[in-house]
């Protein structure tokens, strides 16, 4: 399958893809009752739903980054069962498909350090790591709730990384805030360039179901805060027109943000001259 690239401003755009897996369905959408969910994202025999893991690569002038960093491979064979994890596509294969070497990536930009965020850290040995002080913090010493997720077992190289305390502009046109809720620190990424927007939001917004406000996940660490700083963001990006780009979605396309009265919505398509 042809890897999608389009364009925002300057920067050339690629969907670089690690494969899917699967986490259980009641864990993914929290309080909302299973007759909600389950209609639009039917649970496997083992109550798990499909989740991608849609990186993306954004080519600038003077960096090559990634936008999360897949799953990645090497994990037990029990581990790849309970997390149902396949591949291909691999993180490595897709960026062959756009023509790119995993020692070119200059710099990964992630939201959050959980597992199926960081896990293809592994495989990009140039790359720096770019996230919030506190998110390495609770890698290194993470909380009790979030223990699992963080997969601390397995080492994520956090030496000569760059941490942020708060929002930034860690690279020319990429903007970072930081947002917390299902992390403590975790940060949204915003793409700026030539009057265009796109939102990489993380497990703020893990997929297109997850668009209502209310709609939470039970890994979050506190919902309230997610609910809050969803609907800012939401209610920013659909006034000022941005583009959306939502990691866990099956469907790699980007979309973008609006309203149909008091309800969000997302319009499937690309920023810009896609090839």
């Amino acid at each position: 399958m042809r890897p999608l690239v389009y364009r925002v401003g300057e920067f050339e755009v690629s969907v670089v893809s690690d494969g899917e897996f699967r986490l259980d369905g009641g864990a993914m959408y929290g309080m909302v009752p299973r007759v909600r969910w389950e209609p639009e994202d039917p649970p496997d025999d083992r109550n798990r739903v499909r989740l991608g893991l849609h990186c993306l690569l954004v080519r600038g002038p003077s960096f090559t980054a990634l936008l999360e960093t897949g799953i990645g491979r090497g994990w037990s064979p029990e581990w790849d069962d309970r997390y149902g994890i396949l591949h291909p596509p691999s993180l490595v294969e897709s960026l062959a498909a756009v023509g790119l070497r995993p020692e070119e990536v200059t710099h990964a930009v992630l939201s959050h350090l959980h597992f199926d965020h960081a896990g293809g850290l592994r495989h990009l040995p140039r790359a720096r790591l770019v996230v919030q002080r506190g998110e390495a913090e609770a890698f290194r010493d993470p909380p009790a709730y979030h223990r699992g997720s963080y997969a601390s077992h397995r080492p994520i190289p956090l030496e000569g990384a760059l941490l942020l305390d708060g929002p930034g502009e860690p690279l020319p046109g990429i903007t970072v805030r930081r947002t917390g809720g299902h992390t403590r620190d975790h940060q949204v990424v915003l793409l700026r360039s030539k009057g265009e927007t796109l939102a990489f939001f993380g497990d703020l917004v893990p997929t297109v179901r997850h668009l209502p406000p209310l709609w939470t996940m039970a890994y979050d660490l506190v919902p309230m805060d997610v609910i809050d700083r969803k609907r800012d963001l939401l209610e920013e990006a659909a006034a000022e027109g941005w583009w959306a780009h939502l990691y866990h979605d099956r469907d790699p396309r980007p979309c973008r943000i609006g309203k149909d009265g008091k309800r969000f919505v997302a319009v499937r398509g690309v920023p810009g001259p896609g090839r």
